[in-house]
């Protein structure tokens, strides 16, 4: 909205100008102008030219009129006063020819120059205040595409999305609880119904959508009845000509959830197999060549592991990382956590704040940490979580237990910062809670970057966030944090305003969300433009057959 508003001034002041000017001197002095310096400007009688700066006089008053005009309807006084000294001039030019003699006439001519001279300088004037109008508002345009890729700087991706009641599973939804509150799948399903890049015509498609929530049906009901659910959507699915034309490539599919991952979806079956799909009975083929919206991005594709496990000590299975999820699809995204998840959108409409700078500025709270201080976690993430407790004795900060899912985003809500440390993984669904509350994220997760951030090329998460590497904070954590009790006034609200524009991509649920966009122009970036070319090769291929590694512990 704030760019909106700068750009309606800028140009409110343009048009005000142009208008003014255009009128006021166009008019005025232009015409007046032809008038008098027509081929015969130098008439022998003494009428003719009387007659001639009479008509400038007149043409002078038009101006002024124009002027007049131009300046109220915009309330810029400058081409008023210009339209008046214009009529001005002409009049008194007209007053003294009237009596003139020849030799005045020279005098009237010098006169006439000068307005001439006015006329081009003015042209000039108003030209340069074109070009700094347009410089302004791309200035605008730059500053807004460089935080988000606004809507001008996202590319348009068509796209063909799968509308089959069956792959949709549209008759769960009277029966499951979760639906639509739960995961981020069915929200982006039906964004994109309505989307204006889809498309109906295959063969104009860059991307296909497929339109199974398969994460929400494993969450609703009794396990066997969502593989039975499975099964027959995704037969539907691979009996497509689109399908059968592509071989999966330039699928895109939201697959939200841990147990999708390599290392885990064996002991969960999340992805059913079935020898009725022929060549895509198994799970792993049936994935080979697709695109996954997810919550990590490891790089560790069947193509990827291929040609680096042998260059890098066996990449995909590192020893002091066994646990590493290697994706056994073809591409991955990141996407945004589902904020405020296990809540409806009615009850999570209310906690979604929205106040000024100043509102935001006067919040009660400077730091914002709860979590179970008893609880252990995976890989090394225990003490990393335990160590904000120690910050409790600072200035203005709430610092404790466990709280409930609305009791934590109020209290977010009613923070300036929310320190946010890694999970069982990189990645935190708190991290999202806090934007969508617009309590700027204070990250303690070093692998947050590199694998868990979402829109990694369309977002300058800088703007936004904070970063604290982990080994520094794990050795002081007061020092870490302090850096935040000395941002100036002006970094403070280049960070607010930042962060509610960013709200926008990263909230699902956000009133004028555009993270579906966001996701459409993510996936053609990152998977349609080829694989990394310190690797070589393309994306969409690869043997889904290859070792299954060593299996990590369940994540949370």
């Amino acid at each position: 909205p704030k760019y909106v508003v700068g750009v309606r001034h800028v140009c409110r002041q343009a048009v005000g100008v142009a208008l003014g000017i255009s009128l006021g001197i166009g008019i005025g002095v232009t015409l007046s102008s032809h008038l008098v310096l027509g081929p015969r400007l130098v008439d022998e009688t003494s009428t003719t030219f009387a007659a001639t700066a009479a008509g400038l006089a007149a043409s002078g008053g038009v101006g002024g009129d124009g002027g007049h005009v131009g300046g109220a309807a915009f309330s810029e006084p400058v081409e008023t006063r210009t339209g008046d000294r214009i009529a001005a001039r002409g009049t008194a030019v007209a007053v003294a020819a009237v009596t003139a003699t020849a030799a005045d006439k020279s005098a009237a001519e010098e006169e006439l120059r000068k307005l001439r001279g006015r006329v081009e300088q003015l042209t000039v004037q108003l030209r340069d205040a074109e070009v700094r109008s347009e410089a302004t508002t791309k200035t605008i345009a730059a500053k807004a595409t460089g935080l988000l890729g606004v809507s001008s700087a996202l590319p348009n991706v068509p796209f063909y999305w799968y509308d089959d009641a069956v792959m949709l599973m549209r008759s769960l939804k009277s029966s499951c609880d979760s639906w639509g509150k739960r995961d981020a799948d069915i929200t982006f399903i039906q964004e994109l119904s309505t989307h204006p890049m889809r498309t109906t015509n295959v063969a104009e498609a860059k991307l296909f959508v497929v339109t199974i929530p398969l994460v929400t049906s494993f969450a609703c009901g009794k396990k066997e009845d969502h593989i039975q659910r499975s099964i027959e959507a995704l037969r539907r699915l691979v009996a497509t000509e689109s399908w059968i034309t592509t071989r999966g490539r330039r699928h895109i599919w939201m697959l939200f959830d841990w147990r999708i991952m390599r290392w885990a979806d064996s002991a969960w079956g999340l992805v059913p197999d079935d020898p009725a799909r022929g060549e895509w009975a198994n799970h792993l083929s049936l994935l080979a060549n697709m695109t996954v919206l997810t919550y990590e991005n490891w790089q560790t594709h069947p193509p990827t592991c291929s040609t680096l496990s042998s260059m890098f000590n066996d990449f995909c299975h590192p020893k002091d990382f066994n646990w590493l999820p290697f994706e056994t699809w073809a591409c991955s995204v990141v996407v945004p956590y589902f904020a405020a998840e296990g809540m409806s959108s009615e009850d999570v409409g209310g906690i979604f704040p929205t106040p000024s700078f100043s509102e935001w500025l006067a919040r009660s709270t400077s730091l914002f940490y709860h979590n179970d201080p008893k609880k252990d976690y995976q890989w090394g993430a225990t003490p990393v979580r335990r160590m904000p407790f120690n910050l409790s004795t600072l200035p203005a900060v709430s610092i404790g237990g466990n709280m409930n899912k609305a009791k934590h985003l109020k209290g977010m809500a009613g923070s300036r910062f929310c320190l946010i440390t890694r999970g069982d993984t990189p990645s935190s669904h708190k991290v999202f809670d806090a934007i969508r509350a617009l309590c700027v994220p204070v990250i303690v997760s070093d692998l947050w970057h590199r694998v868990a951030k979402p829109f990694p090329t369309l977002l300058s998460w800088d703007a936004f966030s904070f970063s604290i590497p982990e080994p520094h904070f794990m050795k002081d954590p007061k020092q870490a944090v302090a850096f935040l009790w000395t941002l100036s006034l002006g970094e403070l609200k280049y960070v607010y305003r930042s962060l509610v524009e960013a709200r926008l991509a990263l909230d699902w649920r956000s009133p004028g969300s555009r993270t579906a966009s966001f996701v459409l122009a993510s996936s053609a970036e990152l998977c349609l433009s080829g694989s990394s070319p310190m690797i070589g090769g393309g994306r969409g291929g690869g043997s889904a057959e290859r070792s299954a590694g060593k299996s990590g512990k369940d994540k949370k």
